[in-house]
């Protein structure tokens, strides 16, 4: 799994938030499952009463990717990875299909 995924995911567990932007990214929900009893296995997170917390070592993993990701220690709103594009050159004129503009669909 990406680091940024991994975060990302660590992140969601920790403040008990939604599954959209992992689904959005392509993974399914018995991917998402599996990546969820892989960090209990690995003592990320555990089960407790029917609730899922991140273990010391969890929170720890999430500085760890934080720094490596070079994420600000406050940056609680995560950008949109699946919005990202690659970087064109400043000279490049970008000209959209009309079926990918929003404000044109009837």
């Amino acid at each position: 799994m990406r680091k940024d995924v991994r975060l990302l995911f660590l992140k969601i567990l920790k403040y008990n938030g939604d599954l959209l932007p992992l689904i959005n990214l392509g993974y399914n929900y018995c991917s998402i499952s599996e990546l969820l009893t892989d960090l209990i296995n690995g003592g990320l997170a555990e089960n407790i009463q029917g609730r899922l917390i991140l273990t010391e070592l969890g929170n720890n993993e999430i500085l760890k990717l934080s720094k490596e990701l070079n994420k600000k220690k406050n940056d609680w709103i995560e950008p949109k990875i699946d919005a990202k594009i690659q970087i064109i050159d400043e000279n490049f004129i970008y000209l959209p299909n009309k079926q990918q503009l929003s404000f044109l669909k009837e």
